[in-house]
This record gives C-alpha cells, sequence and structure tokens, in this order.
C-alpha cells in the first residue's frame, strides 16, 4: 500500500499555496481538523499554556487542547446584532462586542 506523504500531496499543496499566495513550503494538509488543530497546539503551545477559547465553542477543541496538555481557558463573548434580515436583501451580521463600532 502507498500512502500519501505526511505534510499532503504536493500537487494539492501547491494549488492551496496559490490561491493564497504562499510558497508551497509553507502548507500543510491535514486529514482533518481535529488532527490540524492537534498538530498545530502541540506545536504551538507548550505543556500547561494556558490557550483562549470563546464560549461557547467547538467541544472537539477542547479536548484536543486537554489532550496536548494546555489549559483551556474560557472567554465570554456577548452578541449584538445589527441590521433587519426581515427586508429584501438584507442580512443580519452579528459581531462580538469587541469589534463593535462606536
Amino acid at each position: 500500500m502507498v500512502s500519501a506523504p505526511q505534510e499532503g500531496l504536493p500537487e494539492l499543496r501547491s494549488w492551496f499555496a496559490s490561491e493564497i499566495g504562499v510558497d508551497q513550503d509553507e502548507v500543510l494538509i491535514s486529514p482533518g481538523c481535529q488532527a490540524a488543530m492537534s498538530g498545530t497546539m502541540r506545536a504551538l503551545g507548550p505543556s500547561g499554556s494556558p490557550v483562549v477559547f470563546s464560549v461557547p465553542t467547538y467541544p472537539g477543541a477542547l479536548a484536543v487542547a486537554r489532550s496536548a496538555g494546555l489549559t483551556p481557558a474560557p472567554v465570554q463573548r456577548r452578541l449584538f446584532q445589527y441590521g433587519d434580515s426581515s427586508e429584501p436583501g438584507a442580512a443580519t451580521v452579528w459581531q462580538s462586542e469587541d469589534s463593535r463600532p462606536e
């Protein structure tokens, strides 16, 4: 059985790199988001370090952080609604409190 390179197929990495304007060596293809989060958290966060998550968050991310030896630090977010989605062609946009316009 032949397996793909750990960093992903070169052709796929090249395509993504050209789409986002970076070198192919800066692109890593992951078999799924759990694997990508795990690799990232293990590479960047020393064991015992806090990692901030907005609440609510994806439960899998918390599990990955804990398995990497990191300490999840929840941050409660308040949301504000702008716009009226009942008007034709309009959309409702939600923004967090810290990005709310004055």
